[in-house]
């Protein structure tokens, strides 16, 4: 009696290695930059900070509120430019990434309502 040789099962096309790795990448990124799960954003920590304490170190602590949000400011920025600028020079440790003392009235960084943007 002869039998019918079996079909092999039709693959369905799937995206390669490459465009999946990708996909999960920029999926991965996404959530990095919007979500909260180990700390506060930005927008929440400084929500009810007063505007006449952004300027003012708190006792034992060495920064202000707006050298701690100008520093990252500029860090990210620095990250940015290493991604994208071919020709990217590093910012000088002792000085670039230094954020001066400001007065408590100080508005930098925020809107000029007062509001964090």
């Amino acid at each position: 009696m002869a039998t019918k040789a079996k079909k092999k099962p039709v693959k369905k096309r799937s995206a390669s290695k490459t465009e999946n790795h990708d996909t999960a990448l920029r999926r991965q990124l996404a959530e990095t930059l919007t979500w909260e799960g180990a700390h506060v954003g930005w927008k929440s920590a400084l929500a009810d900070l007063p505007a006449d304490k952004r300027g003012e170190e708190a006792p034992g602590l060495p920064h202000t509120p707006w050298q701690l949000l100008e520093h990252a400011r500029i860090t990210q920025r620095d990250i940015l430019d290493f991604c994208i600028d071919p020709k990217y020079k590093a910012l000088d440790p002792t000085g670039q990434f230094r954020v001066g003392k400001v007065g408590a009235s100080f508005n930098g960084g925020y809107g000029g309502d007062g509001e964090i943007d």
